[in-house]
Protein backbone atom coordinates (compact mmCIF):
# COMPACT_ATOMS: atom_id res chain seq x y z
CA UNK A 1 0.00 0.00 0.00
CA UNK A 2 1.39 3.47 -0.76
CA UNK A 3 1.50 6.29 1.50
CA UNK A 4 -0.63 8.86 1.07
CA UNK A 5 -0.21 12.60 1.86
CA UNK A 6 -3.17 15.74 1.98
CA UNK A 7 -3.32 18.38 -0.72
CA UNK A 8 -3.73 21.87 0.36
CA UNK A 9 -6.57 23.77 -0.60
CA UNK A 10 -7.53 26.82 -1.24
CA UNK A 11 -10.30 28.63 1.10
CA UNK A 12 -14.06 28.31 -1.31
CA UNK A 13 -15.04 31.40 -4.21
CA UNK A 14 -18.35 31.34 -5.49
CA UNK A 15 -17.99 27.61 -4.78
CA UNK A 16 -15.12 27.11 -6.20
CA UNK A 17 -11.49 25.80 -4.46
CA UNK A 18 -7.88 25.11 -6.04
CA UNK A 19 -5.92 22.49 -4.68
CA UNK A 20 -2.07 22.83 -4.17
CA UNK A 21 0.56 21.11 -3.80
CA UNK A 22 1.87 19.69 -0.07
CA UNK A 23 5.42 19.84 -0.90
CA UNK A 24 8.18 20.10 -3.48
CA UNK A 25 8.33 17.09 -6.15
CA UNK A 26 7.19 15.73 -9.59
CA UNK A 27 3.15 15.06 -10.74
CA UNK A 28 3.20 11.78 -11.59
CA UNK A 29 -0.58 11.25 -12.13
CA UNK A 30 -3.76 13.81 -12.37
CA UNK A 31 -7.35 13.23 -12.46
CA UNK A 32 -9.50 14.54 -16.03
CA UNK A 33 -11.47 17.73 -15.94
CA UNK A 34 -14.99 16.44 -15.24
CA UNK A 35 -13.34 13.92 -12.02
CA UNK A 36 -15.73 13.92 -9.28
CA UNK A 37 -13.93 14.43 -5.91
CA UNK A 38 -14.62 13.39 -2.53
CA UNK A 39 -12.95 14.21 0.82
CA UNK A 40 -10.54 11.34 1.72
CA UNK A 41 -10.44 9.95 -1.65
CA UNK A 42 -6.84 9.52 -3.75
CA UNK A 43 -6.89 12.38 -6.36
CA UNK A 44 -3.79 12.05 -8.06
CA UNK A 45 -0.10 11.14 -7.52
CA UNK A 46 3.26 13.06 -6.12
CA UNK A 47 6.77 11.83 -5.99
CA UNK A 48 8.85 13.42 -3.57
CA UNK A 49 12.41 12.55 -2.73
CA UNK A 50 12.21 9.19 -4.95
CA UNK A 51 8.88 7.56 -3.25
CA UNK A 52 5.49 7.66 -4.47
CA UNK A 53 2.81 9.31 -2.70
CA UNK A 54 -1.34 9.45 -3.46
CA UNK A 55 -2.54 12.44 -2.68
CA UNK A 56 -5.81 12.90 -0.75
CA UNK A 57 -8.72 14.75 -1.49
CA UNK A 58 -8.65 17.56 1.65
CA UNK A 59 -11.57 17.57 4.82
CA UNK A 60 -14.38 19.59 2.97
CA UNK A 61 -13.99 19.30 -0.40
CA UNK A 62 -15.93 18.41 -2.81
CA UNK A 63 -17.39 18.29 -6.00
CA UNK A 64 -15.81 18.25 -9.60
CA UNK A 65 -12.83 19.02 -11.33
CA UNK A 66 -13.53 21.89 -13.51
CA UNK A 67 -9.76 22.23 -14.87
CA UNK A 68 -6.53 20.53 -14.44
CA UNK A 69 -3.62 23.43 -14.06
CA UNK A 70 -0.55 21.13 -13.56
CA UNK A 71 -0.35 18.63 -16.25
CA UNK A 72 1.77 15.30 -15.24
CA UNK A 73 4.44 14.51 -15.70
CA UNK A 74 5.61 17.98 -14.63
CA UNK A 75 8.34 19.12 -11.18
CA UNK A 76 5.70 21.01 -8.61
CA UNK A 77 6.40 23.56 -5.71
CA UNK A 78 4.75 23.73 -2.71
CA UNK A 79 1.55 25.57 -3.15
CA UNK A 80 1.38 25.21 -6.63
CA UNK A 81 -2.35 24.78 -8.15
CA UNK A 82 -2.98 21.51 -9.56
CA UNK A 83 -6.58 21.12 -10.23
CA UNK A 84 -9.33 23.29 -9.41
CA UNK A 85 -12.43 21.93 -7.84
CA UNK A 86 -16.34 23.16 -8.15
CA UNK A 87 -19.05 22.60 -6.59
CA UNK A 88 -21.19 20.40 -9.14
CA UNK A 89 -19.36 21.91 -12.19
CA UNK A 90 -20.72 25.83 -11.08
CA UNK A 91 -17.66 26.83 -13.03
CA UNK A 92 -16.84 24.55 -15.93
CA UNK A 93 -17.32 27.65 -18.48
CA UNK A 94 -16.32 25.87 -22.00
CA UNK A 95 -13.79 23.85 -20.60
CA UNK A 96 -13.84 20.66 -21.97
CA UNK A 97 -15.82 18.04 -19.35
CA UNK A 98 -16.34 14.82 -19.04
CA UNK A 99 -19.62 12.64 -18.77
CA UNK A 100 -20.15 12.97 -15.34
CA UNK A 101 -19.67 17.19 -15.53
CA UNK A 102 -22.32 17.27 -17.92
CA UNK A 103 -24.52 15.47 -16.03
CA UNK A 104 -24.34 17.51 -13.03
CA UNK A 105 -24.94 20.39 -14.86
CA UNK A 106 -27.97 19.15 -16.35
CA UNK A 107 -29.41 18.23 -13.08
CA UNK A 108 -29.62 21.74 -11.67
CA UNK A 109 -28.54 20.51 -8.61
CA UNK A 110 -29.85 24.11 -6.21
CA UNK A 111 -27.17 26.66 -4.90
CA UNK A 112 -25.43 25.58 -2.13
CA UNK A 113 -26.42 22.04 -2.16
CA UNK A 114 -24.07 18.77 -3.03
CA UNK A 115 -25.56 15.41 -4.97
CA UNK A 116 -24.28 12.60 -2.96
CA UNK A 117 -23.82 9.74 -5.68
CA UNK A 118 -23.47 5.83 -6.03
CA UNK A 119 -20.47 4.58 -6.29
CA UNK A 120 -21.21 1.65 -8.27
CA UNK A 121 -24.08 0.25 -10.08
CA UNK A 122 -26.34 -1.91 -7.59
CA UNK A 123 -29.69 -1.75 -5.76
CA UNK A 124 -30.00 1.26 -3.53
CA UNK A 125 -31.44 0.54 0.46
CA UNK A 126 -32.26 3.31 2.81
CA UNK A 127 -32.73 0.87 5.86
CA UNK A 128 -29.91 -1.94 7.46
CA UNK A 129 -32.95 -4.12 7.37
CA UNK A 130 -36.19 -4.89 6.08
CA UNK A 131 -37.66 -4.15 9.60
CA UNK A 132 -35.61 -1.63 10.39
CA UNK A 133 -36.47 2.21 9.83
CA UNK A 134 -34.40 4.21 7.37
CA UNK A 135 -30.66 5.88 8.04
CA UNK A 136 -32.29 9.21 7.35
CA UNK A 137 -35.26 10.99 6.50
CA UNK A 138 -35.20 14.19 4.51
CA UNK A 139 -34.27 17.49 6.91
CA UNK A 140 -31.48 15.12 9.00
CA UNK A 141 -28.56 16.92 10.53
CA UNK A 142 -26.56 14.82 9.87
CA UNK A 143 -22.49 14.35 10.74
CA UNK A 144 -19.12 13.67 8.42
CA UNK A 145 -19.11 9.93 7.88
CA UNK A 146 -22.81 9.14 8.61
CA UNK A 147 -24.33 6.06 7.05
CA UNK A 148 -26.91 7.67 4.26
CA UNK A 149 -27.78 4.32 2.78
CA UNK A 150 -26.52 1.12 1.07
CA UNK A 151 -25.75 -0.05 -2.33
CA UNK A 152 -25.87 -3.46 -3.23
CA UNK A 153 -23.44 -5.40 -5.81
CA UNK A 154 -23.66 -9.39 -5.57
CA UNK A 155 -24.21 -9.50 -1.93
CA UNK A 156 -21.72 -6.50 -0.72
CA UNK A 157 -23.43 -4.12 0.75
CA UNK A 158 -21.25 -0.82 -0.10
CA UNK A 159 -22.41 1.74 2.76
CA UNK A 160 -22.88 5.30 1.41
CA UNK A 161 -21.46 7.73 3.65
CA UNK A 162 -21.97 11.73 4.21
CA UNK A 163 -18.97 13.60 2.99
CA UNK A 164 -19.18 16.37 5.73
CA UNK A 165 -21.47 17.11 8.15
CA UNK A 166 -24.87 19.17 7.23
CA UNK A 167 -28.24 18.33 6.49
CA UNK A 168 -29.73 16.07 4.51
CA UNK A 169 -32.44 17.95 2.24
CA UNK A 170 -33.45 15.43 -0.20
CA UNK A 171 -33.47 11.36 -0.40
CA UNK A 172 -33.35 11.13 -4.30
CA UNK A 173 -33.83 7.10 -5.04
CA UNK A 174 -36.93 4.70 -3.63
CA UNK A 175 -35.77 1.56 -1.18
CA UNK A 176 -34.75 -0.90 -3.19
CA UNK A 177 -34.34 0.60 -6.06
CA UNK A 178 -31.91 -0.02 -9.28
CA UNK A 179 -28.91 2.94 -9.29
CA UNK A 180 -26.38 3.60 -11.62
CA UNK A 181 -22.67 4.39 -10.91
CA UNK A 182 -22.36 8.66 -10.49
CA UNK A 183 -26.40 8.64 -10.33
CA UNK A 184 -27.20 10.99 -7.65
CA UNK A 185 -28.93 9.42 -4.45
CA UNK A 186 -29.38 12.89 -1.85
CA UNK A 187 -29.10 16.46 -1.57
CA UNK A 188 -27.06 17.77 0.87
CA UNK A 189 -26.56 20.80 2.15
CA UNK A 190 -22.68 20.93 4.02
CA UNK A 191 -22.72 23.26 7.27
Amino acid sequence: MRDTIQAKATEPVDGVRELTSPAVGRLTAAPAAGTILSPGEPFAELRILRRNYDLVVPDGVYGIVAEVAAKPPVGVAYGDVLVTVSREAAALQGGEAGPAAASAVEENIPEGMVAVRAQTDGIFYRRPAPDEPPFVEDGTEIERGKVLGLVEVMKCFNQVQAPDAGRLVKVLVDDAGEVKNNQPLFLFEPR
